[in-house]
């Protein structure tokens, strides 16, 4: 169902960065790291009442989407193979 809707509105590329078969599943309910944990306490225990509430747990869900992407990015690095060139700039 994901997958079908994902046909349609995602461009070619970006679908097949984020889901090969039933790695989407890795994607989207990675094991959580540290800094998501922290995140979510920090939305949870929101210090600020009102529009400033409004606005910082705004904030907090770009931190944590900026989070998880940063990790499913990562993850990503590591599991693709690395080129010649790779190691010579590694290198």
């Amino acid at each position: 169902m994901l997958e079908s809707w994902l046909d349609e509105q995602t461009p070619d590329d970006l679908r097949k960065q984020l889901f090969k078969g039933e790695e989407w599943k890795v994607s989207f309910y990675p094991t959580v790291a540290p800094a998501i944990r922290s995140i979510a306490q920090q939305l949870w225990s929101a210090p600020y009442r009102g529009s400033l509430q409004r606005m910082y747990l705004q904030g907090k869900v770009f931190e944590l989407l900026a989070t998880q992407l940063h990790l499913i990015g990562l993850e990503q690095e590591r599991r693709s193979p690395k080129t010649t060139i790779d190691c010579v700039h590694e290198a």
